[in-house]
């Protein structure tokens, strides 16, 4: 096997212009052109695509992801930035994914990936949800109301017929009052 190799990339085939894939040489492009015909010496470079782990970090595959993603599966699949299209939208429970994160916490898109080719692991930037329980009364028309929690800029105020509204607690009965400060910058669902 003549296919080189090198740790963390996929390789893409054999270039006649280093680090342009657009250049990559084929069979059916080698017969058909005349272009590689020369007289003098030709080089060819490998073409390398970086490999990339998508780890859904305790979430799930969206239902509307892509191959090589499978909707509904939790685990890390590995694809390279050749063959990555987009980054698939992960589901987990308490939680709104807002974009994807490198391994330093970078936010990241699939357009980074591809202009940066270095293999690396992403996982979804997932913010914690807070979730307004009205105990009997309605909040914004419904008895609950969820939300991404660094989101809100106003406390919603609850309603229910033959009570005062008192606040934002931890339990139902009892528990700490919350100020806006606290709930947006919980790090875990609520």
């Amino acid at each position: 096997d003549k296919t080189p190799s090198l740790t963390g990339y996929d390789f893409g085939g054999w270039a006649t212009v280093r680090n342009n894939k657009s250049t990559i040489v084929t069979d059916a492009n080698w017969i058909a052109s005349q272009a590689y015909v020369t007289d003098s010496d030709l080089t060819l470079y490998a073409t390398w695509f970086a490999r990339i782990t998508v780890d859904p970090d305790g979430g799930t595959f969206g239902p509307d992801s892509k191959d090589p993603f499978q909707p509904g599966s939790s685990t890390p699949t590995d694809t390279n930035t050749d063959d990555l299209t987009e980054l698939p939208k992960v589901d987990k429970p308490g939680y709104t994914q807002d974009g994807w994160k490198d391994e330093n916490g970078n936010k990241v898109t699939e357009d980074d990936l591809k202009r940066d080719n270095v293999p690396s692991t992403v996982k979804p930037n997932f913010k914690p949800n807070v979730t307004f329980n009205a105990n009997g009364g309605s909040v914004n028309g419904s008895s609950t109301y969820t939300v991404k929690a660094e989101s809100v800029t106003v406390l919603p105020t609850g309603v229910r017929s033959g009570y005062d509204f008192n606040g934002w607690y931890t339990e139902a009965n009892g528990g700490t009052r919350l100020t806006l400060a606290e709930i947006q910058g919980i790090s875990a669902p609520t």
